[in-house]
C-alpha cells in the first residue's frame, strides 16, 4: 500500500491493482431507507418559525416544532396550498426531509427557508 489506501495496492509479484471503493466498502443497496432514530422520551423540541418556498406558490411562513416529524410539517404546508401531502417534497441544506425524520435531526433552526417541490 504505497498510498496508505487499499485502493492502490501491489501483489507480491509487483502487479499494480487499482481497486474501486465499492470493492473495499460493504455494499449498500441504493434507495434503501435507514430506520429513523427515535428522539429521547423527554425531548419536547422548540417552536420555530420557518418559511416554505415553492416556485408554484407564494412563500408561506408557519410556526412548527423541532420535535415534529417531517410528515407533520408537510401537512402544515398542505393546509396553505391545498395539494395532496403525497405530492409534497421538502428540502433543507441540500437534503430531502423524509417523512419519518424529525426536524431536529435535520438541524432546522428558527428563520430558515425550506424548499418545497410539488409534483404534478
Amino acid at each position: 500500500m504505497l498510498s496508505g489506501s487499499l485502493m492502490l495496492t501491489f501483489d507480491d509479484q509487483g502487479y499494480r491493482y487499482d481497486l474501486p471503493v465499492y470493492v473495499i466498502n460493504e455494499a449498500v443497496k441504493y434507495g434503501s431507507e435507514k430506520s429513523a432514530q427515535k428522539l429521547p422520551e423527554n425531548f419536547k423540541g422548540e417552536e420555530i418559525e420557518v418559511t416554505f418556498r415553492c416556485s408554484k406558490y407564494k412563500d408561506t411562513v408557519a410556526k412548527v416544532n423541532t420535535g415534529w416529524t417531517c410528515s407533520t410539517v408537510k401537512a402544515v404546508y398542505q393546509e396553505n396550498v391545498e395539494v395532496p401531502v403525497e405530492k409534497i417534497r421538502m428540502f433543507f441544506n441540500g437534503k430531502e426531509l423524509k417523512n419519518e425524520g424529525f426536524l431536529h435531526q435535520f438541524k432546522v433552526n428558527n428563520g430558515v427557508v425550506l424548499q418545497v417541490f410539488v409534483q404534478n
